[in-house]
């Protein structure tokens, strides 16, 4: 998905606006890349995005890989995940991957405007960035300085997933993502229709 406006224009892999802030919304097993905005450097949120939660609450976000690999027309600010100021409800985030490979502009794994209380719960989570893991209050450059911010993801990591290509997100079986998350509730097949491990 490219948004070539000039202005610099937001671009989104999915967006989440519900009027409702207990949505119950579910966003499970998805494969993001190549989300690209023109790039905008005096506000975040008109660049590109793999998920870009806007509005409402009550979103659980599980089984995602996002990968960012190719660079905005000009250098702004891109995330593999966005929150923004005005969702009014809370966000259940375990068991993604959020890589942004891009090497121009501001890169975070992900970008939320809001305090550590819009995450009901965060957790298993991948944040490699080639930039910044992720900006919660500030630029939180690495992993222990995330987890310090989010009070949570005890158990994510920033490191490399090792996908099969930029494309596609499959991971290979060299991968230290592999068998490294945890059960959720309801989904228990994977975006092959095969049965998850964890």
């Amino acid at each position: 998905i490219r948004n070539t406006v000039t202005s610099g224009g937001p671009s989104y892999g999915i967006s989440l606006q519900s009027i409702s802030n207990a949505s119950g919304l579910r966003v499970v097993n998805n494969f993001i890349y190549e989300v690209i905005g023109y790039g905008n450097n005096s506000n975040e949120l008109n660049n590109g995005h793999g998920i870009a939660v806007l509005t409402g609450g009550g979103y659980g976000v599980f089984h995602n890989a996002i990968n960012l690999a190719t660079n905005q027309t000009t250098a702004g600010i891109s995330s593999a995940m966005y929150v923004g100021s005005s969702v009014g409800g809370t966000l259940n985030v375990r068991n993604n991957i959020f890589s942004n490979r891009q090497t121009t502009g501001i890169r975070y794994g992900l970008y939320c405007q809001l305090t550590n209380a819009v995450f009901s719960s965060i957790n298993y989570n991948n944040y490699f960035a080639n930039g910044f893991v992720g900006f919660l209050g500030t630029q939180r450059v690495n992993i222990g300085n995330w987890q310090s911010a989010t009070g949570q993801d005890g158990n994510s990591v920033a490191t490399n997933p090792i996908f099969v290509s930029a494309t596609d997100l499959h991971m290979q079986l060299i991968s230290p993502m592999n068998d490294q998350g945890t059960p959720i509730a309801g989904v228990t097949s994977d975006i092959d229709g095969e049965i998850r491990s964890l």
